[in-house]
């Protein structure tokens, strides 16, 4: 099944997909288009783990949260430039 959207098609794999793309598609507030459970990681989560979520759980951007209040988020950018940088010869 295939969803046409602005001249492509977008593949689907069920109806649960589907609905959930549609849903998205027609929201109006953050609350119609969120997907939930919301997935975070802490301050002091390692970059591993949160690339692991990332891909686990097909969850970008992450929000990074400090005794439940939101003190950051973190995206596959994020990840990227911080490997980038690593990798950058000392000068």
């Amino acid at each position: 099944m295939y969803l046409p959207l602005l001249g492509a098609q977008i593949p689907l794999g069920g109806q649960r997909e589907y609905r959930e793309i549609v849903r998205r598609i027609l929201g109006l507030t953050a609350r119609d288009i969120m997907t939930t459970p919301v997935e975070s990681v802490g301050p002091d989560t390692d970059l591993e783990e949160v690339a692991t979520l990332m891909v686990e759980q097909k969850a970008n951007p992450i929000p990074v949260l400090d005794e439940g209040r939101l003190v950051g988020i973190i995206g596959h950018t994020d990840l990227i430039m911080h490997l980038a940088e690593a990798n950058e010869p000392a000068d």
